[in-house]
């Protein structure tokens, strides 16, 4: 069924259904300030759900897909959606969050957090791509299916002393993730049921003083792929060498 804007009615009402924080309000009752508020605001960057993209599905609000499985089982039926019904996750079905949240604190201050949403961007500046094939050998596709396995997941998060054109960063976390995705399965690209083993490699850590580049601190995680458990943490200094070592719960 479609609305009057030419829209399915099943996607209005989900969107009508993602309730947000605009504002969260301390208030003191006692003491010197006493009946004195506090509000801290939060504002949002586009949503998405799981869906084909804007190129295939006209009613879309992203250009590219944001799911990986919903355009395997697509390209794999003939460029049909009637095999949809064989998804865990049919298009529309699922949410994947806002790409930001910013967030201002009762001092002015903003805290900006940038998240997957499965459309194979791994920047706040990065445009996502357009897939060819549902295959290893089309790298689009393969970004895109490491990023089911880490949608919702903050990739970097950045701390400025104000709101607005006049402030200055000063801090940002960049957060990076290994997919190793297992594709034995027999028609895994039907039912969008895959399976992989994903975790954070590493974490970049920078702190700016004014126009100056960032002091960098870096730490690199490596994982057990038959428990899952880690392994190592390095941390590196900001001409990336080795200053502590993490081994088994042993520090060097």
């Amino acid at each position: 069924m479609l609305s009057d804007a030419g829209q399915p009615i099943q996607l209005l009402i989900r969107f009508v259904n993602n309730h947000r924080v605009s504002s969260y309000i301390e208030t003191s009752t006692t003491g010197p300030s006493a009946n004195v508020s506090y509000t801290t605001s939060y504002s949002y960057g586009t949503p998405a759900y799981n869906t084909l993209g804007s190129t295939i599905n006209t009613y879309d609000t992203h250009t590219a897909p944001s799911s990986a499985t919903v355009y395997q089982n697509w390209r794999a039926n003939g460029l049909n959606t009637n095999s949809q019904y064989l998804l865990v996750h049919q298009q529309w079905s699922e949410f994947r969050g806002h790409d930001t949240v910013t967030i201002v604190d009762p001092n002015g201050n903003q805290t900006k957090h940038f998240f997957y949403q499965g459309d194979s961007r791994t920047a706040p500046w990065s445009t996502a791509c357009q897939p060819t094939n549902a295959d290893d050998g089309d790298a689009c596709f393969v970004a895109m299916r490491n990023q089911e396995f880490i949608k919702g997941r903050e990739y970097l998060s950045e701390v400025y002393n104000g709101n607005g054109a006049g402030a200055s960063k000063l801090h940002a976390t960049w957060h990076s993730f290994v997919v190793n995705f297992d594709s034995t399965l027999v028609g895994y690209h039907f039912s969008g049921l895959w399976h992989a083993f994903s975790y954070e490699n590493q974490t970049l850590s920078q702190t700016f003083e004014g126009n100056s580049s960032s002091l960098n601190k870096t730490t690199n995680y490596t994982y057990d792929p038959t428990y899952g458990n880690l392994v190592t943490a390095q941390e590196l200094d900001q001409n990336n060498n080795v200053y502590r070592t993490i081994d088994d719960q042993v520090c060097f």
